[in-house]
């Protein structure tokens, strides 16, 4: 089975197991999976880790925009925009997981993507306090990651 029908048959076993109305009026339609963006791939990752049931936390380091409304004395309105920066780590991988009782952080890199040396040192961080580290390009690969992973963290 491809992992896309893999996701679905997770995604529907999950809904029925967790939701009665999913029971009784049948689970949600699925929007459909693609793993060729940053963000595609990014939410195939963190549904496939939150329908096997592991923790999962989507990680976004960018900060924020803040829009601040300045009344004019003539009676206008004026915005001023601040930047936010983000208070997590410069380089943290975009997904937080435990699975199998190990702490996982994925990377996803899509294409000519690849990791900064921000992303480089916090993944030595990772692995020297004992963490696995994983850097995702597609679906198929991961999900072969995560098979052979997990059957190696569960023999432990």
């Amino acid at each position: 089975m491809d992992w896309k029908n893999r996701l679905l048959k997770l995604r529907e076993q999950w809904y029925l197991t967790n939701y009665e109305g999913a029971r009784d009026f049948g689970v949600p339609k699925a929007n459909s999976y693609n793993d060729k963006t940053a963000n595609g791939l990014i939410r195939c990752i963190y549904e496939w880790l939150k329908f096997n049931n592991h923790y999962v936390n989507r990680i976004n380091t960018q900060g924020q925009v803040r829009v601040e409304k300045v009344q004019l004395a003539h009676g206008g309105v004026r915005e001023n925009i601040k930047w936010t920066t983000g208070t997590t780590n410069k380089g943290t991988a975009d997904i937080d997981s435990i699975i199998n009782s190990r702490p996982v952080k994925i990377e996803v890199k899509v294409g000519k993507d690849h990791l900064s040396t921000d992303q480089i040192k916090e993944m030595n961080r990772v692995l020297k306090a004992g963490g696995i580290y994983y850097v995702a390009h597609d679906m198929e690969s991961f999900v072969k990651w995560y098979d052979d992973h997990t059957r190696i963290l569960h023999e432990r």
